[in-house]
């Protein structure tokens, strides 16, 4: 009887070690963005007239090679299209994140989001996995307030979809004004019915 189980629980403690070892570079990126790279990150974001997204994915990719993520590979192609970036694609368990920006001035708005998610699902089949990653950079200085059920306390908000689980993480680029000069949070909600029912 141990021969039967003990295999399955190494299998399902593997996956779970690999997606908490995800959303914690995902985390630590978030980090370094907001604490130490924001304003030289928005700064070239703002000055690009072209690739926006491109510019954001590169970074994001550069610091996941930095931290032992083997060829984060940008826009690989699959049967729905390219994900922004698919990592440790030489292995059965590759790492598929998607890219997303929120700035109302360039339209990019909770439809964005809605984008990514609809592309994150389609990848996931693609590369047969049962957990997705959206990263969304937000421009604006407002805070993107997910309402995903009971989860709404963990971070980060995540979505269970077809017997998949996505992550959404935010990272919070903008940073023209102190926190003394901001006046009242501008808030965007954004409900799990409103990324599902599209």
């Amino acid at each position: 009887m141990e021969n039967y189980f003990v295999p399955i629980f190494n299998y399902l403690n593997d996956k779970l070690d690999n997606s908490n070892s995800v959303i914690y570079l995902l985390e630590k990126y978030k980090s370094r963005v907001e604490w130490f790279t924001r304003d030289e990150l928005f700064n070239y974001y703002s000055n690009a007239e072209k690739s926006f997204e491109e510019i954001l994915e590169k970074d994001l990719r550069l610091f996941l090679f930095d931290q032992g993520i083997d060829y984060p590979f940008s826009t690989p192609k699959s049967a729905s299209g390219r994900a922004d970036i698919v990592g440790e694609i030489d292995t059965d368990d590759p790492i598929v994140i998607e890219i997303k920006i929120f700035d109302k001035e360039k339209r990019y708005d909770k439809n964005r989001i809605k984008e990514g998610f609809n592309q994150i699902v389609k990848y996931t089949n693609d590369y047969n996995k049962n957990v997705g990653y959206l990263v969304i950079f937000n421009m604006n200085q407002v805070e993107i307030n997910f309402k995903f059920g009971s989860d709404t306390k963990m971070f980060p908000p995540a979505i269970h979809f077809n017997n998949k689980i996505f992550y959404f993480i935010v990272i919070n680029c903008n940073n023209t004004l102190s926190a003394s000069k901001l006046g009242s949070i501008e808030q965007v909600d954004v409900t799990e019915a409103e990324i599902i029912n599209n």
